[in-house]
């Protein structure tokens, strides 16, 4: 019988923990659905604020360009009529985004020509109309040659600056060129000085023009010759020999003279 409620009690023990975890697990997951609920409307908002924003945006841009060309040709806008119903796209291109059809008949305001598309303005939107698109008369061909003419203008002037600038570049590493060729010059003649200063002038010069010779020393060789590319050794009764590479050079020395060389050219 002890046995038996003690099972009783561990059973309804479990089940009540297991009932508490089943509880906190549903209140967790409440919370998590508030959560995300609360951050669609939050993204929500925001995504209607940003959206807001590029329409702002676009009107502004819309309405600076309008400022920048309001002058046209004869210091007003140039009406155009267009002929059929046509795109209005976002860029001068053919799969570029449309903004809006506009209808046969539409008085439209030219801003700009670029590459067979007139920037043109309706209201406060800007877009781009295929040129086929513009009933075009006298007035309108001679805006049209002045702005190509203003374009190629730009372009002629563009490359000349490109060209300016880099002959200034160039120009400027040749000085930096010529700086650090002088310095060199410098250095190596300073050099060959000290040299000639402390050995001698005809014991100097030799260092200088690059000679070896059996019986200089190891520290003449490395004036002369430079620090060797490798350092060979063999230990044996007579002491430490060391072969000395250089490029087709062979200096072999001992007791710190050299002793012998190898000349591979």
């Amino acid at each position: 019988m002890k046995i038996f409620l003690a099972s009783v009690i561990v059973l309804t023990s479990f089940a009540a923990s297991a009932q508490t975890a089943g509880d906190s697990a549903q209140v967790a997951i409440e919370t998590l659905k508030k959560k995300v609920a609360r951050l669609r409307v939050e993204v929500s908002l925001k995504s209607d604020s940003l959206n807001s924003a590029i329409k702002d945006l676009e009107v502004a841009e819309s309405k600076q360009l309008i400022s920048k060309y309001s002058g046209g040709s004869s210091g007003s806008f140039i009406g155009a009529v267009v002929r059929r119903e046509s795109k209005l796209f976002k860029q001068n291109d053919l799969f570029s985004e449309v903004i809006e059809l506009i209808k046969e008949g539409e008085v439209v305001r030219l801003l700009d020509y670029k590459v067979s598309y007139w920037l043109i303005a309706k209201g406060n939107t800007t877009g781009f109309l295929d040129e086929w698109s513009i009933l075009e008369n006298d007035e309108i061909k001679g805006y049209k040659a002045a702005i190509k003419k203003s374009n190629h203008d730009e372009i002629v002037n563009a490359e000349l600056t490109k060209i300016t600038v880099s002959r200034k570049e160039n120009d400027a590493a040749e000085a930096e060129g010529e700086r650090i060729w002088k310095q060199a010059q410098k250095e190596v003649v300073d050099r060959n000085k000290k040299i000639i200063a402390k050995y001698g002038k005809s014991l100097g010069q030799k260092l200088v023009d690059g000679y070896y010779w059996i019986g200089m020393s190891a520290e003449m060789a490395k004036v002369s010759l430079g620090e060797p590319e490798a350092i060979n050794k063999s230990v044996g009764s007579w002491g430490v020999h060391e072969q000395w590479v250089y490029d087709g050079i062979y200096l072999y020395i001992e007791k710190g003279k050299v002793v012998s060389y190898q000349n591979s050219n």
